[in-house]
This record gives C-alpha cells, structure tokens and sequence, in this order.
C-alpha cells in the first residue's frame, strides 16, 4: 500500500523496516523469535529507517515508512526519533480474517500467531489513526490516506495486512 501511495506524490520514497534489516547479512536472526540480539537489530534498524527517511526528506521527497506499528514500540522507539521531522500516522488494520489472509497468500513468513498478535497491539491505536481496509481498494485507500494527510505531506506509514 505504501509504494501505491507513494506513487500519487511527485518525489516519494517508500522505506520497508523488514528491508532495512535485510540489510544484516552475517548474524541476523529471526525477527519473530524474540531474543537480546533480535531486539537489539530491531533497534538498529528502527534507527537506519528513521536516518534514511531523514535524508529524503531533506532533499524534498515524501517518506512513506512501512512496517506494523504497535502503539507502545512507537513511542518508545519510533517517535523520539521523528523529532524535527514531518510526520502522520495512518494504521492500516482490516479484519482478522482478512489480515490473516492477506499474510497466507504473501511469500514472506510470517507466524500466525505473530500476526494475531500485532493484530491485536495494533487495534490499541485510536480510531482517528486506524484505517480499516476490509472492504475498500488500493486507489480507495489512497485517496483515504491522502485526505488524512492534508496538508502535511510526508507520513510515516504502517501496514498489516494489506498487498
């Protein structure tokens, strides 16, 4: 959803979390398995993301950061690191059966119990954040985050579920 919103603006970046830490050839571990190290790559590449959409938005560009944001990860990590920068929170989050659907039919694997889970942190974010996508298409959903983003510009973008 982010890179089809990203083509809607004249200059966009889309930046993917799970790209960025693609990025640790030697010793990356699985994200879904919750370990000091696991945490502390995370960490890392929270940091990397942040950095990067820094850069693009200095040279003009609207970010589209794409990953699940769970409210409390947020502000702890997330937000003291927007500090200075733009930034919009649009949480994608459409039904259970349809995120669950929408993770089966993705090459990435993702646990089923991982996505229940960040299903669920993610229905903590107030309804004025959240966007449910169940029922609506990807020009739809654009459009909806567009009129969100009135007139600020750049996001910081989150998806769970959505192609």
């Amino acid at each position: 959803m982010s890179a089809a919103w990203c083509r809607t603006r004249p200059q966009a970046v889309r930046i993917d979390l799970d790209d960025i830490r693609d990025l640790i050839v030697a010793g990356r571990v699985d994200p879904q398995v919750l370990t000091r190290l696991q945490a502390q790559q995370y960490h890392t590449s929270v940091k990397a993301c942040v950095a990067l959409a820094r850069v693009f938005i200095a040279g003009g560009y609207d970010v589209a950061v794409e990953t699940v944001f769970e409210p409390d990860d947020f502000t702890r990590r997330w937000r003291p690191l927007l500090t200075g920068l733009p930034w919009h929170l649009v949480v994608l989050r459409p039904t259970l059966p349809v995120t669950l659907a929408r993770s089966r039919s993705r090459s990435k694997r993702v646990l089923e119990e991982h996505t229940r889970t960040q299903h669920a942190e993610v229905g903590r974010w107030s309804g004025d954040v959240q966007l449910d996508t169940t029922e609506l298409s990807v020009a739809r959903t654009v459009e909806i985050i567009n009129n969100r983003l009135r007139p600020t510009g750049s996001t910081v973008h989150r998806r769970l579920g959505d192609t």
